[in-house]
């Protein structure tokens, strides 16, 4: 009895469940540096913030304290770019609030591509099945020799058809 009391001790979240997400980012933040995931967050959002021309020639390097380091690709982008300097940090901002990032440093340099991500697949809707299951699914759960399993399939044939139906 006492080996399962140790087992117990050990398992400091048994019973309560734990989004995977709160786990992924409590794993990621122990591998990774603060400030590398606050560029890669900014990264991220720079992509989603502004249009794909501008993602050609511009993109974020560094993040320094509370400023953001761009890279432009050349002296008429990096001209181009300082007139839109407070509306690019207000997109920055407005995609991440809580990512401290107060000022935008421009500079000529190596423009490393950044892609939007591509949208997530549609997702797919469950099949609803009909009440009465097809003549073909009930030929083929009768002819399942073993009692026991074919109860269980049938079951759960009717707990699918229940679950198709409640959603």
């Amino acid at each position: 009895m006492a080996d399962c009391r140790q087992v117990r001790a050990r398992r400091r979240n048994h019973g309560r469940s734990v989004p995977a997400a709160e786990l992924a980012d409590k794993a990621l933040r122990a591998i990774v540096p603060a400030d590398r995931l606050r560029l890669v967050r900014v990264q991220i959002a720079w992509a989603d913030a502004l249009p794909a021309r501008l993602l050609r020639v511009a993109s974020p390097v560094a993040i320094d304290d509370h400023t953001l380091v761009v890279h432009v690709a050349d002296n008429q982008w990096l001209h181009e770019l300082q007139y839109l300097r407070s509306d690019l940090l207000d997109r920055i901002r407005e995609a991440i609030p809580d990512g401290g990032v107060t000022q935008l440093r421009m500079r000529v340099g190596e423009v490393a591509p950044i892609e939007k991500p591509e949208p997530p697949p549609p997702v797919q809707q469950r099949p609803v099945l009909s009440l009465q299951p097809a003549t073909d699914t009930l030929e083929a759960i009768a002819s399942i020799p073993d009692d026991g399993l074919r109860d269980v399939i049938a079951t759960a044939r009717q707990a699918l058809t229940r679950l198709g139906r409640d959603v």
